[in-house]
């Protein structure tokens, strides 16, 4: 849960997730190619995974790369048809890594041939702009996905934290009770003073504790709610909705 609370965090810090792909150059295999580039919030694992998912299920092959002693950070399909892209065989590849802000960069690129890049300066350029629309659509339906699992997270803590405070709440209004109690003792029973305020001193560190624990849990719960309220604007922004 700490490592969750941590990534969510770092993620809250970043720029709004762009919604449309925009065009840049990418180096693979010592040759530049045109490339529809967008960003994520998610881990470059969870865009690997879903971007198989969307590969095969968009353009009809499983893309290869994310497997034991593969170049885990280029997913390929090559000399296959594409399934809305082309109807003969070309090769798609999806580079994924992370960028200079700390988000994971996606960065589409293909070619028809070795002498054949796809690119938008080209006679080919409404296959670009193909290429693109697939992107712009894995990455909204992508966000979607991880904002709502991201979403689902957090309220849960939101109510583990509500019961924690509430349970934190109870203990220290019992312990504030039997402090009063104990005092009023204390007056009327002077044989039972030492042994009382023996108790009192472990009920006075027990109130300290959980007076703290629910300053904690109370701030904790409150930053919780906030960032609830950012990640919902931050998904809206990101998914277009």
């Amino acid at each position: 849960m700490k490592n969750q609370i941590l990534t969510l965090f770092i993620f809250l810090n970043l720029a709004a997730v762009a919604q449309e792909p925009l065009t840049g150059s990418v180096s693979y295999k010592n040759q530049l190619y045109d490339a529809a580039i967008i960003s994520f919030p998610a881990s470059t694992d969870y865009i690997k995974d879903a971007w198989e998912d969307f590969a095969k299920d968009r353009f009809g092959q499983k893309p290869k790369g994310h497997g034991f002693l593969a170049n885990k950070d280029v997913l390929r399909i090559e000399q296959e048809i594409i399934e809305g892209l082309s109807t003969q065989e070309a090769n798609l590849y999806a580079m994924i890594i992370t960028d200079a802000t700390g988000a994971t960069s996606l960065r589409v690129f293909m070619n028809l041939g070795k002498d054949h890049k796809v690119s938008p300066n080209n006679a080919n350029d409404a296959l670009f702009e193909k290429l693109k629309k697939s992107v712009q659509d894995f990455a909204k339906s992508t966000n979607e996905d991880w904002y709502a699992e991201v979403l689902d997270n957090e309220r849960d803590a939101i109510k583990d934290a509500e019961k924690e405070l509430k349970r934190t709440t109870r203990d220290l209004e019992k312990a504030e009770k039997n402090l009063e109690k104990n005092t009023e003792e204390i007056q009327d029973l002077e044989q039972e003073v030492l042994d009382l305020e023996a108790e009192n001193l472990q009920l006075s560190d027990t109130i300290e504790k959980k007076k703290d624990a629910k300053t904690g849990l109370a701030q904790k719960l409150e930053e919780r709610r906030r960032n609830l309220d950012r990640l919902i604007q931050e998904r809206d922004k990101a998914t277009g909705n």
